[in-house]
C-alpha cells in the first residue's frame, strides 16, 4: 500500500514509495476479481467496480486497466494520500489511471472528511475528465462532526444516487433489472453485486 520505509510512520508521502503501493493494490484487486470469476454463481460479463477511500482509487485504476470488463465505477470518498505535506502529484497521477474507461464514474463524498476535503477531492476528480471519462460527484452531509469519510455506512444518504446511476445507461439498466427480478425494489441495492476494494 505504499508504506514509509519506517513502517511506524504509516503511508509514505513520497511518490517513489506510494505509487508502487497503488500498483500492488491493483494487482490484488485484479486477482480478487479473477478468483470471483471462477465461481459458477458469478457472471462473466462486465462488473460494477466500487471502492472506499484508497479502494475508490483502486476501482478507478481497475476500470482503466480493464475497461471492456467494467460496467461502471462507484467511488466512495476516494483518495490515496491525504492533504498532508506529501508529493502533491500522487493523487492526480492515480486518478488519471482511469484512462481508457469511457463511462461515467460516480463519486460520493461526505462533507467534513478529515482525510480529503471537497476542494481537494474535486481537484482529483477533475483528472477523470482530463483523460476522457465522465465524472459525476455528489456531496452529502454525514451526521456528526468530522464524519464525512464514513459516508458508506450511511446508505440512506446515497442509495437513490446509486440507483439513478445504475439506471442511467443500458448496461446499468440490465444490471438493475436483474436485481429487481430477484428481490423487492426497496432492498435491491443491499443485495446487488459490487466488487468493493
Amino acid at each position: 500500500e505504499g508504506f514509509s520505509e519506517d513502517r511506524s510512520q504509516g503511508y509514505s508521502l513520497e511518490a517513489h514509495l506510494s505509487l508502487p503501493g497503488a500498483e500492488r493494490a491493483l494487482i490484488d484487486a485484479n486477482a480478487a476479481l479473477a478468483a470471483l470469476r471462477e465461481r459458477p454463481d458469478v457472471s462473466d460479463g462486465a462488473v460494477l467496480l466500487s471502492g472506499v477511500s484508497r479502494g475508490g482509487v483502486v476501482a478507478l485504476m481497475q476500470a482503466g486497466h480493464q475497461p471492456e470488463d467494467t460496467a461502471g465505477v462507484i467511488n466512495f470518498v476516494g483518495g490515496w494520500m491525504t492533504e498532508s505535506p506529501g508529493d502533491p502529484e500522487i493523487n492526480p497521477t492515480l486518478f488519471r489511471r482511469v484512462e481508457g474507461y469511457n463511462g461515467t464514474v460516480l463519486s460520493i463524498y461526505g462533507e467534513d472528511d478529515t482525510f480529503y476535503s471537497i476542494a481537494h477531492s474535486s481537484a482529483n476528480l477533475a483528472q477523470i475528465k482530463e483523460v476522457g471519462a465522465e465524472s459525476e460527484i455528489h456531496v452529502v452531509t454525514v451526521p456528526e462532526f468530522n464524519r464525512g469519510h464514513w459516508v458508506l455506512w450511511w446508505p440512506l444518504l446515497w442509495e437513490e444516487i446509486v440507483e439513478d446511476y445504475l439506471l442511467a445507461s443500458k448496461a446499468r439498466v440490465d444490471f438493475a433489472a436483474a436485481c429487481e427480478r430477484s428481490v423487492p425494489r426497496s432492498s435491491h441495492l443491499r443485495r446487488s453485486t459490487f466488487i468493493v476494494c
